[in-house]
Formats: C-alpha cells, sequence, structure tokens
C-alpha cells in the first residue's frame, strides 16, 4: 500500500549525514528523494525563495534546532516552514515525524490545525523514531511505516482512495488513447471523441 502512496519523498532534517541512508534506500526503490536543511531561525525562513510541488511523504525532524523546546520548534521552527515551503494545492501527503514521544504528536496534530487556510495539511501525521533506525539501520523502516498506518482508520482509508483514484485516472486515459491508437490520427480524431464527451456530459448543444 504505502510503496504505491509515496513515488516521491521530501526529507527535513539539518543533519544530511543522519539521513543518507535513508535516502539511498528510498531511491533504490525508485522513490524520488529531495533533500532540505532547514533554516533555524523565524527571519530567515521568510526569505525562502522555494515552494516545493507535491511530495508524497515528508520526514521532518521534530527537534530542528536542539537549543529550543518542543513548543518552540512546532511554533517557530516547523509551522512557518511549512506554511513558506507548501502551498495550498500541494496535493495530498502524509508527514513522518521523527520523535519518541507520541505527545509531541499530538501537540503538533493541535497547533496546524490553525493553519488549515495557509497551507495544505496533511493526511496523516506519524510518529517513528529516528535514533532507532541511526542504530539498527532503515532496511525495516518502509515496514514499520505500513504498520503504523495500518492502526490508522483514517491513514489507510485516504491511501488507499488516492491509490484507487490514481489507478482509475490512467486507466481512463488509456481507455481513450487506444481508441486511437494511430499518431497521425490522433489530434483530429480525438479532439472529435473529446468534443462529443463533453457535449454528453453537459448536456449542451455546441
Amino acid at each position: 500500500m504505502i510503496e504505491e502512496f509515496i513515488d516521491s519523498v521530501l526529507i527535513i532534517d539539518d543533519k544530511e549525514e543522519e539521513i543518507n541512508n535513508l535516502r539511498n534506500l528510498l531511491e533504490e526503490k525508485d522513490i524520488w528523494v529531495t533533500y532540505f536543511n532547514p533554516p533555524k531561525e523565524k527571519q530567515e525562513i521568510n526569505s525562502i525563495p522555494v515552494v516545493f510541488r507535491n511530495r508524497k511523504l515528508l520526514f521532518l525532524d521534530l527537534r530542528i534546532d536542539e537549543t529550543k523546546q518542543t513548543i518552540d520548534n512546532i511554533s517557530v521552527i516547523i509551522r512557518p516552514l511549512l506554511q513558506k515551503i507548501i502551498s495550498k494545492d500541494f496535493g495530498s501527503y502524509g508527514i513522518v515525524m521523527w520523535t519518541k514521544h507520541d505527545n509531541h504528536i499530538m501537540e503538533f496534530k493541535s497547533k496546524i490545525q490553525n493553519d488549515i487556510n495557509e497551507y495544505q495539511l496533511p493526511l496523516f501525521v506519524i510518529q517513528m523514531d529516528k535514533s532507532k533506525y541511526l542504530k539498527e539501520g532503515f532496511d525495516n523502516i518502509l515496514n514499520d511505516l505500513e504498520e503504523k498506518l495500518q492502526n490508522s482508520t483514517a491513514a489507510n482509508f485516504f491511501i488507499n482512495w488516492s491509490n484507487l483514484i490514481q489507478k482509475g485516472k490512467d486507466k481512463a486515459i488509456s481507455s481513450i488513447f487506444e481508441l486511437v491508437p494511430d499518431y497521425q490520427k490522433q489530434d483530429k480524431n480525438l479532439e472529435f471523441l473529446l468534443f462529443k464527451m463533453a457535449q454528453n456530459y453537459t448536456g449542451i448543444p455546441f
């Protein structure tokens, strides 16, 4: 389920050397990975020029600045960072938050509810312990992630629904293409076909 969903990943972490093995693992599975080293001060976040296009999964370090308390990291760095780099049409995605503590996840979820008009909120937010994978390796991380998601009705529904929609879209496009497989005739014949489909769908006699 999860490997069908995550064709692209954004890793937000201030210690690139700690996530290199994770990045290598994902890339070996043909998952597109982007790494982003975030600023640690709010004024620096405001000057970030980048807005990311859709990534299906974000790995996000809760303690980007280890000198700050958890609440400060969420309020001063993470929320302004998400507001800056994620647009309202970012698309459906989930967040894996590196933390040992479930209560940090609840705190994060509570805070980002206030940002609903600022950027696209994640479908799900789950907790995973980065220190465990730094010790044991990242080989089992996707299996562990799948297991965690199995325990979430909402995450399961959204991911499976997204996968089904994608498959349905690809099937529909392929079916239309197969009606006119001759490239030399495609433009002319598909123009007529799509016109008739639109006419039938809207009921408007063009």
